[in-house]
C-alpha cells in the first residue's frame, strides 16, 4: 500500500495521524516507516505513545541520520539491521516479507552502543571531542567541537546541521 502513496500522503500522513490522536498506527505498520519522508516523521517520533510504538520509534531513530538519504529498498535494510539490534525479531522478520530473496538481512546484530532512549544521531565528519546542548529560538541545539578546529551547530529535532561547519577554532 505504503509503496505507491502519493508524494504528499508519505510526506504528511504522520503529520494527519498525529493531529488525530492516531499516530501509533503509522509507527507500528512497519511499511509505513520504509516508505514515510523522514524529514516530517522525525520531529514527531517522539509522539509514540503505546508500548510496540515506542519501540519502532527507537528503532526509526537509531539510524534517523540515514534515513534521509536513502531509497526506500535500503531504508528497509538499514530498518531490519536496527530492529535485530533493539532485539525486536518480529519487526526484523516482518521488513523481510515483501523481499524473500534479498541481496541480505540481519541474522543478528550487536545492541552495545544503543539505548531506546536515544534521540538522534550526529552525523559529523569530524571526530567530536566537546557537545553543549541547549535550546535556541524553542528547537533543541548542540554545538560540538572537532578535534580539527571546527564547530557546528546541530537541530536535535531533526539531526542535521544547522548550517555548515565554522572553522578557525583552537
Amino acid at each position: 500500500m505504503w509503496s505507491g502513496a502519493s508524494r504528499y500522503a508519505l510526506s504528511h500522513a504522520a503529520e494527519h495521524a498525529a493531529a488525530a490522536g492516531r499516530l501509533d498506527e503509522l509507527l507500528t505498520d512497519p511499511e509505513f516507516l520504509v516508505h514515510a519522508d523522514p524529514a516530517t516523521l522525525i520531529p514527531l517520533l517522539d509522539e509514540a505513545n503505546g508500548p510496540e510504538a515506542r519501540r519502532h520509534a527507537a528503532v526509526y531513530r537509531t539510524s534517523a541520520h540515514l534515513h534521509q538519504q536513502q531509497e526506500p529498498d535500503a531504508r528497509r535494510s538499514i530498518l531490519a539491521t536496527d530492529a535485530a539490534r533493539h532485539r525486536i525479531p518480529d519487526l526484523t522478520a516482518t521488513l523481510r516479507l515483501p523481499r524473500p530473496e534479498p541481496a541480505w538481512w540481519p541474522a543478528w546484530a550487536t545492541a552495545s552502543q544503543i539505548h531506546r532512549a536515544l534521540r538522534t544521531t550526529l552525523d559529523s565528519a569530524t571526530w567530536v571531542v566537546a557537545v553543549a546542548c541547549t535550546t535556541l529560538e524553542g528547537r533543541p541545539v548542540a554545538v560540538t567541537g572537532g578535534h580539527d578546529g571546527t564547530v557546528q551547530a546541530w537541530d536535535l529535532t531533526l539531526g542535521v546541521p544547522v548550517g555548515g561547519p565554522i572553522t578557525g577554532h583552537t
